[in-house]
């Protein structure tokens, strides 16, 4: 990650070549097919985040990735939905893989995945519907997959991928606890083609006895109406196992059956007699030996519903059928909140002194249907302690931050020691870094205006020194006032840090007149801003003024708003 952005190798020559659908199928993109029919068709799962007459109840079209880890070369599986409306099948989609290549002797850009096969997969598997969600065994390479039949009746199926796409198993989904739960009053809810609306998956394996799993997430129809509520479907990722269940797994539905299996009213922003019948599980991440499950809702799944929070679920990864979740929180949404309503994605920042369970999730969060907003919420995780007062063994949301896009994707890179989201629009991707430390306090608060060189001490999370060859220190500081050109953060305000630990740096205060304090008042007191960066501090001494390049030009900032 370079002053102009993360480096990207040639799209033209360096990249994987770009997934294209079959002769006569539109893929699900808008705005860049080219094909006959496809620029004003959309498929129609894509309509799910504002309209479920058009998508059937989904909230999104898959288009997952998944990793192989199994040999010394990471390889990764992608997706890709195809949709025809005067074709035969009418659906249709295809799981690839990629596979990167020995690096040693070679640049940065030829390595990237794809290039030990000219850009191209090295296998393709092609199948007959809509792929519902897929996740990888990651020991083994194995591909598990669900997928809704291209006639629109017959069940969903499981199947399984060895790591070379190559068939190995497949069967219908057989939700058992299903049957048993509501078969009296819905008997054909358990073999119904959108039995289980599964909206994405994830691999996990299980510390006691090491199995490999793969968690999907959705909805459940439970009633004959077709009303449905968030479920979790477990199903083994070792082939035997996969082979002997034969569709079945470990089931979990909300479906209000008890107080345990209950959603709070806050996720759907009413007070329902069917809790949780606007809702579905639309994102997974998992750390230690819990998953958690983010919610999301429609403003027209009901009146009121435009007041909904979303929510987190935690559960075990032990978790068998007939139990409930571990534990639930909610975020600031709609209800005078902060528009904290439907979850896209979620990234974990593990934190090693925390223990095995312990560190940071940041949520991607947003009402779907407004494409200027997003948010990145952070909750702290290592136990089952939902209150507001917890300090250790945590599971409660700590900090917001908003943006002024909606966010497709969020990921934790810990070479970064931050986090990297994307956000999309018709013509072009952005990429964003955020900082994941976090300041705690700063002493002292208070230096006489009429002196510099205070050393203050900052405590807080995540600090750390990373090695920079452009710069004379590796963390600085900088004193002044937020301002929508930076003018008032000068470049005689800066100041190289000390780092001491991930929990303590210290910088020398400047002058108040250096860092624009004096004409800032609060309260009948001076105050200066305080902004940190762990992306260097160019040179030693003080520049000459005006001299933008390099002083500022070689240092990022997360800014005021970091998360």
């Amino acid at each position: 990650w370079g002053v102009a952005g993360p480096h990207r190798a040639d799209g033209a020559t360096k990249q994987p070549v770009a997934l294209a659908p079959d002769a006569g199928y539109c893929g699900t993109a808008t705005g860049i097919q080219t094909a006959a029919g496809c620029s004003d068709g959309t498929h129609p799962r894509a309509h799910g985040h504002h309209n479920a007459t058009l998508s059937g109840g989904w909230y999104s079209v898959f288009r997952g990735l998944a990793l192989d880890l199994s040999g010394p070369l990471t390889g990764v599986f992608g997706s890709l939905n195809m949709h025809g409306a005067a074709q035969t099948p009418p659906y249709k989609f295809k799981i690839v893989k990629y596979v990167g290549k020995d690096c040693t002797g070679s640049s940065w850009d030829d390595c990237v995945i794809g290039s030990a096969d000219s850009r191209n997969p090295s296998g393709v598997y092609s199948g007959n519907g809509i792929l519902d969600a897929m996740a990888s065994n990651e020991v083994t390479g194995q591909v598990v997959y669900k997928f809704s039949p291209d006639d629109g009746v017959s069940p969903g199926k499981v199947g399984m991928l060895a790591a070379d796409l190559s068939m190995i198993i497949e069967f219908p989904i057989d939700p058992t606890l299903m049957n048993t739960t509501v078969g009296g009053t819905c008997p054909a809810c358990e073999t119904h083609h959108e039995a289980l609306r599964f909206e994405t998956a994830m691999y996990a394996q299980t510390a006691l006895d090491g199995k490999n799993w793969v968690i999907f997430a959705g909805a459940a129809r439970m009633e004959s109406d077709g009303t449905s509520y968030p479920a979790l479907f477990k199903i083994s990722a070792d082939s035997s196992d996969f082979t002997t269940g034969k569709g079945t797994g470990q089931e979990m539905y909300l479906d209000g059956s008890s107080e345990a299996l209950k959603l709070p009213s806050a996720c759907e922003g009413v007070t329902d007699a069917k809790q949780g019948r606007h809702t579905s599980f639309t994102a997974l991440t998992k750390h230690g030996s819990y998953g958690y499950a983010g919610t999301s809702g429609r403003d027209a799944n009901c009146d009121g519903c435009e007041h909904r929070s979303a929510c987190v679920v935690m559960f075990s990864l032990d978790y068998n059928s007939l139990d409930s979740p571990t534990k639930v929180i909610v975020f600031e949404g709609g209800d005078g909140g902060l528009d904290e309503k439907d979850v896209w994605a979620a990234a974990v920042e593990p934190i090693t002194e925390m223990g095995a369970d312990g560190g940071f999730i940041y949520f991607a969060v947003g009402d779907r249907s407004n494409s200027g907003f997003g948010r990145i919420v952070k909750v702290m995780i290592g136990g089952t302690d939902t209150t507001s007062t917890c300090t250790s063994g945590c599971f409660k949301r700590v900090g917001t931050f908003e943006e002024s896009a909606s966010f497709g994707g969020i990921v934790h890179v810990a070479d970064l020691n931050g986090i990297v989201s994307l956000s999309r629009s018709f013509t072009n991707t952005t990429y964003t870094k955020f900082s994941t430390a976090s300041v705690t306090s700063i002493s002292p608060q208070f230096v006489s205006s009429n002196t510099s060189g205070t050393l203050v001490t900052i405590r807080g999370t995540g600090f750390y020194s990373p090695s920079n060859d452009e710069s004379t220190y590796n963390v600085s500081c900088r004193f002044g006032h937020t301002s929508t050109l930076d003018s008032d953060f000068q470049e005689e305000a800066w100041s190289g840090a000390i780092f001491v630990s991930s929990t303590e740096i210290r910088c020398t205060v400047p002058s108040a007149l250096d860092s624009m304090t004096s004409t800032k008042t609060n309260n009948r007191q001076t105050y200066t801003e305080l902004e940190v960066s762990f992306d260097g501090f160019p040179v030693d001494g003080v520049p000459t003024s005006g001299s933008l390049n390099p002083y500022w030009g070689k240092s990022m900032w997360t800014r005021h708003d970091a998360v």
